[in-house]
């Protein structure tokens, strides 16, 4: 291990493909590494091997980030990303980015998530995003192939989206119950092996 260089109050980190982040005491923003996207959010697409601080972030309280983009929630309940934008991640709905970072879609300054109420919470994958609302719900942007979003759809959204619940289960069949024939029938669901597009309920 090294000590990073210039950062003595930071309160989080967030580790990208290729560069990383730090939440700062501050409220501030600070990110070094690969920026060939806007990884960095400086408004440059140059690499830096020291910390430099992220446009326009001055009043984050926790950040997010994965593969080549990073969010932060703003004491606001505002959300703003940065990096790339080739799925829609940066939810500001289009995935052809704000602009073109080395020919790829990507912002390399901070914007804002279009359409999102007020976040409370943040968490990103390799390109999608999210944000746990003050009402208790939660809204995914992004890469949506395999129901990442939770909305019951195999479609990207470059906006957020609510994650749609599904009804719990029936409960099983009591065996012992007058003409019982035993457990439950088999069949097809999200425990055969294959991919569920909203999130389900455990019943124990």
């Amino acid at each position: 291990p090294v000590l990073v260089s210039d950062i003595d109050n930071a309160i989080s980190v967030v580790v990208g493909q290729f560069y990383s982040c730090a939440l700062l005491g501050t409220g501030g923003v600070d990110c070094w590494g690969y920026n060939g996207t806007g990884e960095l959010g400086n408004g440059t697409t140059d690499h830096s091997p020291t910390p430099v601080p992220v446009d326009g972030i001055t009043n984050a309280s926790a950040i997010a980030g994965d593969l080549s983009h990073t969010c932060a929630l703003l004491a606001t309940g505002e959300v703003d990303c940065w990096g790339s934008d080739n799925r829609g991640q940066l939810g500001v709905g289009t995935t052809t980015g704000p602009s073109v970072c080395n020919g790829a879609p990507c912002s390399a300054t901070p914007v804002a998530v279009s359409r999102l109420p007020k976040a409370v919470g943040i968490a990103a994958g390799g390109y999608h995003s999210c944000a746990l609302l003050a009402t208790g719900g939660v809204d995914w942007w992004g890469y949506n192939r395999y129901g990442q979003l939770g909305d019951g759809s195999i479609s990207d959204s470059a906006v957020p989206v609510p994650v749609v619940l599904a009804a719990p289960p029936a409960p099983p069949v009591d065996p012992g119950g007058a003409g019982g024939t035993g457990g439950g029938v088999g069949g097809e669901g999200p425990g055969d092996g294959q991919a569920t597009k909203i999130p389900v309920v455990l019943v124990t």
